[in-house]
């Protein structure tokens, strides 16, 4: 057929018409599906895994900061022997003892044959009469009659009797402890 031909054409379909005067007619359809929905499953595991990287963030945050602690009190304890160790290296010698030991006088060696003080003797002598009271706390009244006869005391009441024996002692054996035979 030919193109000018009005009724020799057959037209399948719809008419043509322009784009430019007519704007298509679209409907937007809402499918059902589950593509607007947050799948439960994978929000938790997003959430562990978030919350798992949150805790090793935090335990290397942890260590680090014990790292830099433990260096910092190990350079503190450097530089605080640092300094004992200079001031040590400081102190002087001791001149009176080296001019006590030129000079011949031995005064500081011989501690152990200084006179004793009065509150010394008073200390030595509570002392022994405790040591000696202690001795005779535990013993008979056989016993006691015994150093009574031997020492010359006479035998009144046990109590009184033992610290009549303690002055005794104490008075007369200058600080020696009470040798008691058992028998």
């Amino acid at each position: 057929m030919r193109p000018g031909n009005k009724r020799g054409s057959i037209a399948l379909g719809c008419t043509p018409t322009s784009d430019a005067r007519v704007r298509p007619k679209v409907t937007p359809v809402i499918v059902p599906s589950t593509a607007g929905k947050v799948n439960m499953q994978l929000k938790g595991l997003v959430e562990r895994h978030q919350r798992e990287v949150d805790l090793l963030k935090e335990m290397r945050l942890r260590k680090v900061n014990a790292q830099k602690e433990s260096e910092e009190e190990v350079e503190r304890l450097k530089e605080a022997m640092a300094r004992l160790g200079t001031t040590r290296k400081l102190r002087g010698t001791n001149l009176k003892t080296k001019l006590d030991e030129a000079v011949g006088g031995a005064s500081l060696k011989d501690k152990g044959k200084r006179p004793v003080s009065p509150a010394e003797q008073a200390c030595q002598r509570d002392v022994f009469v405790r040591e000696a009271r202690k001795q005779l706390r535990n013993l008979r009244k056989e016993e006691v009659i015994a150093i009574c006869e031997k020492e010359g005391i006479e035998y009144t009441k046990l109590d009184p009797t033992k610290e009549a024996i303690v002055q005794l002692e104490q008075s007369a054996h200058a600080w020696m402890k009470l040798k008691v035979g058992s028998g």
